[in-house]
Order: structure tokens, then C-alpha cells, then sequence
């Protein structure tokens, strides 16, 4: 799935945005978001409590290996945000960063990934989130580079009740404040050169 979030979101309609490959997994947005300065063009921004982008779960729901990758502008640091999760219902997955600015993933849940502490606000242009999943391990990338560690983990990307969800997740932690853009998920592993030629 590549959803880009460009412009109004998709022409005059603001209710969904676009998968532009054939797979056709197109994002409906819940509650209200806007669009805000992003990478390359616009992104997706405004998130409060109960606003996301919900991806039909077939998207990545028990894919054995694979990456999702988006470019982030961080709005704000040491504040709990979910970055991704599952709505609106179901608690499988979730990946957050919590107040202290460390970065973790539950995959599934309660089988938690802590990658490490960072603060972004204020860095150089946004940044290149890659969290990938091999079979053998679970890890997160920063502009290319391995971010923190990398945790043993042979599971599949965690079976989901409902909607993969983009910008906030089920169990109530704070929703995201970080403009999202080029949003990715591979049903396939990145490799390393992968990677860089997107960062």
C-alpha cells in the first residue's frame, strides 16, 4: 500500500485517501484532519483524540514479514503520542512513543519492543520512519540508520479485529501529533539498500 497524502487528500473528497497501487487499500479518515505542510507536497495532520486513517486490515493483518514506512514531522517532544495502532476496536498492536521520548511497539500486544529514546522537534527536515519485521527479529530505522535496538521476535505482523489505524491506537494512550506523508506498508522485508535509496 502507498498512500501519499496529497492534496485535499484525494480532489474534493475528504473522506478517504488514496492507495495509488492496484491493491486498492484505501484509508478512510475518522473524525477530522487536515492537510499540513509535508515532505514532498502535503501531509496529514490535526489529530485529536478518535482522528485517524483507518487501512483495511487485509492491508498487513498476519503478513509474515514486512516494513511499514512513513516520513515524520514531529510536532512536539516529551509527550505521549501512538503513531499507529488498531481501531476501533482491538489492542494487537501499537507502536508509541512515550513522554520520556522512547519508542516502542507492542507486536502483538503484550509482547513489547522498547528501540530507544530521541528527541526530533526541531531536527533538520522530517523523518524517515522504517519499522520492519524478518521472522527472526522486529527493529526500527531513522533516516536510514538502525535506530536503537533491534528485539528478537519470530511472530507475524499481529492478526487484526478491525482497521489498521494511522495516527492513534485503541487502548486510549495520547493520539498523534506528528504530520504524517508517503505512507508505505510492503508485505515483503526491506533490506538495508532498500532503505536508504527511500531515505
Amino acid at each position: 500500500a502507498y498512500l501519499p497524502f496529497n492534496s485535499t487528500l484525494n480532489g474534493a473528497n475528504t473522506s478517504m485517501t488514496v492507495d495509488t497501487t492496484s491493491n486498492a487499500y484505501h484509508g478512510k479518515i475518522v473524525g477530522t484532519l487536515i492537510n499540513a505542510t509535508g515532505t514532498w507536497n502535503v501531509g496529514l495532520s490535526d489529530w485529536g483524540s478518535g482522528d485517524y486513517v483507518a487501512v483495511p486490515k487485509n492491508a498487513i493483518s498476519g503478513v509474515s514479514t514486512g516494513a511499514i514506512q512513513f516520513w515524520a514531522k514531529f510536532a512536539a517532544d516529551g509527550a505521549q503520542e501512538c503513531f499507529l495502532g488498531e481501531q476501533p476496536t482491538g489492542t494487537a498492536f501499537e507502536f508509541c512513543r512515550q513522554a520520556d521520548n522512547t519508542f516502542y511497539i507492542e507486536f502483538p500486544s503484550p509482547t513489547t519492543c522498547v528501540f530507544g529514546s530521541a528527541t526530533f522537534t526541531g531536527a533538520p527536515g522530517p523523518v524517515l520512519i522504517t519499522i520492519f519485521w524478518d521472522g527472526v527479529s522486529i527493529g526500527m530505522y531513522t533516516n536510514g540508520t538502525v535506530f536503537g535496538s533491534v528485539c528478537a521476535n519470530s511472530n507475524a505482523f499481529p492478526t487484526l479485529s478491525s482497521s489498521f489505524a494511522i495516527g492513534d491506537a485503541k487502548d486510549g494512550n495520547a493520539a498523534a501529533t506528528t504530520v504524517f506523508d508517503e505512507f508505505k506498508i510492503y508485505k515483503k522485508n526491506q533490506t538495508d539498500a532498500e532503505i536508504d535509496a527511500a531515505f
